[in-house]
């Protein structure tokens, strides 16, 4: 895990102390209850469940400047329990390892509401998330999905052909074609048909467009707070290195941009910033 410092800013003002790291995967922050308006851009190696913070050791650590004091207490008073790294049916992977549903019925089982796993079970939280960032990958977003769906007659590359039949041929086939498909993404054999980039931006355009108005719509300030976020997917030559972003704004700015892919020899980590 690598250390960040993440800030929250509530209804335009900032909270008094930085959030700080309780047992690695509990989080609190030291001043009045700071549920969401958006957060610092954070890219870091996120493998947990819940929001994980380190560098917070004094008010200090901020510039310098002013704050409150905040009186140190033996265990922690305002714990907030989430997730910061959760796939839908747009990840490239999720889908075809059988996650069949969307950011929105993700953000439904995170408020407390029951969902049809794609198995048909029903399931429900016992108790409700306080908050939820979904990270799909930014390469080929909702790409096995729109690979899939696709009307078969129309696909004329033979291996796209082939995955589509596997992806539609039940779990065990789906999971098949999804090892191919990412292990011909690390090693550069993706179809030309799968590498065009004007027809991925535009689909990506619009998956994170979509995905932006569900979050907003699911945003509670106060009650439940949905950030949005993607994982930087950097894995030419099979080198697995993802990053979790997060984003501090809400949707009206984050619509500017669009989620970094990592294709191609010049994309690095850096390119993030």
């Amino acid at each position: 895990m690598l250390p960040f410092v993440l800030r929250v800013a509530v209804d335009g003002w900032d909270c008094s102390a930085m959030l700080r790291m309780v047992n690695c995967n509990r989080m609190r922050c030291d001043g009045e209850d700071a549920m969401k308006a958006g957060t610092w851009i954070a890219a870091s190696l996120l493998l947990s469940g819940a929001l994980s913070l380190t560098s917070c050791n004094s008010p200090a650590a901020d510039g310098g400047r002013d704050r409150d004091k905040v009186s140190e207490t033996a265990v922690p008073e305002r714990v907030y329990w989430g997730d910061t790294h959760l796939h839908t049916s747009n990840s490239i992977d999720a889908f075809g390892f059988g996650v069949r549903l969307d950011p929105e019925a993700a953000l439904r089982f995170a408020k407390g509401e029951e969902v049809t796993a794609t198995t048909g079970m029903k399931a429900k939280l016992a108790r409700p998330l306080d908050f939820l960032v979904i990270t799909d990958h930014s390469d080929a977003l909702g790409g096995t999905k729109a690979l899939a769906e696709a009307p078969r007659l129309l696909i004329t590359d033979p291996t796209m052909k082939r995955w589509h039949d596997l992806l539609n041929g039940g779990p065990e086939k789906s999971l098949q074609a999804t090892a191919e498909i990412i292990d011909a993404r690390a090693n550069n054999r993706i179809p030309a048909a799968m590498s065009d980039d004007k027809a991925a931006a535009a689909r990506n355009k619009s998956i994170w467009n979509d995905h932006i108005t569900t979050v907003d719509n699911y945003n509670d300030p106060g009650k439940f707070t949905a950030m949005l976020g993607f994982e930087f997917t950097l894995m030419n030559g099979g080198r697995n290195l993802h990053r979790n972003v997060i984003f501090r704004d809400g949707g009206e700015k984050v619509r500017s941009v669009v989620p970094l892919g990592a294709w191609g020899d010049s994309i690095t980590a850096a390119s993030l910033w």
